[in-house]
């Protein structure tokens, strides 16, 4: 037993182990099987598109309240982003540096609390169009209500942060900023970078 365990360890393999007697086994609750948490890339793609269909089908009401919360949280996440971005003194690399790591605290809310955004609906829709599970029609429905949904979330939560006293200082210096730099570009260089940042999502 101690060569074979020597062997073993000397080419990298663990010992074999004997299978429990059933009378232990049963105190365990039964034989261990192994069990893979991760999916494959393929199950993970048929998740996503199984996913896209549930979005595309629930109730106008139950996607639009969904839609919404996900508005509201992307946009906190970007609040946060900002104010913290904007009380710093340093340069614009850095500012974008720091807003690039808090912003996505508004996607782990949505994740967390299962709101539908828009960049989502692109991904789970669109796959679930693919495998034929839902129609074109049920496709750009979706797309939709979350592209409504999201802005008017978005929206609520910059008026109550501007109606609170919020947007001033560095946060409202640096978020003034961005929108003119962002409305002042080509349209064919935005569709890019719309792409872009849609695929990173």
């Amino acid at each position: 037993l101690l060569a074979s365990c020597l062997m073993h360890a000397a080419c990298g393999l663990a010992p074999a182990r004997q299978p429990l007697p059933a009378s232990l086994a049963r105190l365990r609750g039964g034989a261990v099987q192994a069990v893979s948490s991760a999916k494959l890339p393929g199950e993970n793609y048929h998740a996503l598109a199984e996913k896209g269909a549930a979005n595309a089908n629930l109730p106008l009401g139950k996607a639009l309240h969904q839609a919404f919360m996900a508005g509201m949280y992307v946009a906190i996440g970007g609040i946060f982003a900002y104010t913290v971005a904007g009380a710093l003194s340093v340069g614009p690399e850095l500012q974008r540096l720091v807003i690039g790591l808090i912003f996505p605290i508004g996607l782990i809310f949505i994740l967390q609390a299962g709101g539908m955004l828009l960049t989502g609906n692109f991904l789970v829709c669109t796959a679930a169009w693919l495998e034929g599970k839902i129609t074109l029609e049920q496709m750009f429905r979706a797309f939709g209500i979350a592209l409504l949904g999201n802005t008017l979330g978005c929206t609520t939560i910059s008026l109550l942060i501007k109606e609170a006293g919020l947007l001033t200082g560095g946060m409202a210096a640096l978020a003034k900023a961005t929108a003119l730099k962002k409305t002042s570009f080509a349209l064919v260089p935005t569709l890019i970078k719309a792409v872009l940042c849609n695929w990173l999502v």
